[in-house]
């Protein structure tokens, strides 16, 4: 079942917070999704203030969750429907 925008969004939130700061590549091999759609969503996480984007050693960059993303992320996780033990 393909998922919804929020919990691609929400995922992403997840990637963070328990894996700490981490390079588009690393979460790119991490969570197997498309550069393009990966770097869509991320820059959308940041104009949001979910994400941050930080600078390490000049010029290596790393993104990390922001506190509001951490609890926008536990807000929502309530509201995601999980598929009914009938459509197993």
């Amino acid at each position: 079942m393909k998922q919804s925008k929020l919990e691609q969004y929400i995922d992403i939130l997840k990637l963070f917070k328990y894996n700490g700061p981490l390079t588009l590549t690393q979460v790119i091999n991490i969570a197997n999704v498309k550069s393009i759609i990966l770097k869509e969503q991320i820059d959308f996480l940041v104009k949001h203030g979910l994400i941050e984007k930080l600078t390490v050693k000049k010029s290596r960059a790393v993104f990390a969750v922001t506190h509001r993303g951490t609890n926008v992320m536990e807000y929502f996780q309530e509201f995601i429907i999980l598929p009914s033990l009938e459509e197993a």
